[in-house]
């Protein structure tokens, strides 16, 4: 099993990726850059005939394409905040939980405003504050790898939907789309995924900070763990029909796509 299959078994993934796709469109218009690209999974996924620009500052995630996806995207090693392209260069551009990771988010948002075309398409996803908490671990008081040093740090927890309203607006971009993500049962059943990967983590291979690459690998999706994983993830993945009977308006994270205002 590859990595791409490790993240099929990824709740969040399974969640967020048809959001992402429909926020996009069919044919998001090109180039298109996926700025702040991990290991490039969602990159692929959500741009698979586009060849696109995977952007990312930690350079292993850089290897970690290359290795994994070939020549399917393009790489630039950038910082969200300054991107080597010309004003209006790109059609498309997709920052996916990458905005709570930066101290200045405020001039990464105005950067991708930048270089997005007028008329283009930006799809923005972070974790939301809409219950004022980004995860149930916080009421447990449990640490996760996003508070620690390193890549997977958060320096902020999330945004509410106003917060993101007045970031765009002030870079000139317009909000065309808000999608909450993550509702609670939804939540809860990723949060007792990360509370048992955690657990896994500290116990077995005694870290406190990894990133996606150092977890998906053949030894992982070839466990004991995930091969248990894998059997409770329909029982898990099922907990977000509760989300639908009580309909939830907000979410544990939200989505918004964007446009550049012309002129």
């Amino acid at each position: 099993m590859g990595r791409v299959d490790l993240l099929r078994y990824d709740l969040a993934t399974a969640e967020k990726l048809p959001v992402i796709r429909r926020l996009l469109g069919s044919a998001p218009p090109t180039p298109c850059l996926d700025v702040g690209s991990g290991t490039g999974d969602l990159t692929v996924a959500v741009f698979p005939e586009a060849a696109p620009v995977a952007v990312d500052a930690w350079l292993p995630n850089l290897d970690s394409i290359r290795r994994e996806h070939g020549g399917q995207a393009r790489l630039l090693a950038a910082s969200g905040d300054c991107l080597a392209l010309r004003g209006g260069a790109i059609g498309t551009l997709l920052c996916s939980e990458v905005l709570e990771h930066i101290d200045d988010d405020r001039a990464v948002i105005a950067e991708l405003a930048r270089v997005l075309r007028p008329g283009g398409r930006l799809v923005v996803t972070v974790p939301c504050l809409y219950f004022g908490i980004d995860t149930y671990l916080r009421l447990l008081r449990v640490r996760s790898v996003h508070d620690f040093p390193g890549p997977e740090r958060h320096v902020r927890r999330g945004y509410r939907e106003s917060d993101l309203r007045e970031l765009f607006g002030a870079a000139g971009l317009e909000v065309e789309e808000v999608v909450y993500l993550f509702k609670p049962f939804a939540k809860l059943a990723i949060d007792i995924v990360a509370a048992a990967h955690l657990v896994y983590q500290r116990v077995v291979h005694r870290r406190r900070q990894w990133t996606w690459s150092d977890v998906a690998t053949p030894a992982m999706s070839n466990s004991a763990a995930f091969r248990a994983y894998r059997l409770l993830y329909p029982l898990l993945s099922s907990l977000s029909i509760f989300d639908r009977l009580f309909r939830f308006r907000g979410g544990f994270g939200i989505a918004v796509r964007a446009t550049r205002r012309a002129g």
